[in-house]
């Protein structure tokens, strides 16, 4: 969707959420949530960072609303060109 000029995506999931003690940490490049599930799961670390990094450069913001044990609501607002 779009509001005033923005382009508003959101990504949600229903999986095991991540606390807010790391809610910053995770935009860091080879960050992973400390768990016992991410053993199960492959990854670097590197997604969110350079997902973020790109958002910046184009003026964009990625947000995160998490609840543990609930899921995770990752929200990308991005300018449209005028």
């Amino acid at each position: 969707r779009s509001e005033n000029h923005i382009a508003i995506i959101t990504v949600a999931d229903t999986g095991i959420g991540i606390d807010p003690e790391y809610s910053i940490s995770i935009f860091e490049r080879f960050f992973r949530v400390p768990s016992v599930h991410n053993k199960k799961i492959g990854g670097t670390g590197l997604g969110l960072a350079i997902t973020q990094t790109l958002l910046e450069k184009m003026g964009g913001v990625i947000l995160l609303d998490s609840k543990p044990g609930k899921g995770s609501v990752f929200t990308i607002r991005l300018p449209l060109s005028t």
